[in-house]
């Protein structure tokens, strides 16, 4: 299941800071990464 999850989400885009776009699945190319998402209520 975990393996489907990963398949799923490497395709989707995400923002760095300074908002430039990145793949999501480039972040575990080469390595294994852990993915949190932290929702902020301001």
């Amino acid at each position: 299941m975990a393996w489907e999850i990963s398949s799923e989400l490497a395709n989707s885009i995400v923002y760095d800071p300074e908002g430039r776009e990145h793949r999501l699945g480039d972040s575990w190319l080469t390595k294994p990464a852990l993915l949190v998402f932290i929702r902020h209520f301001g």
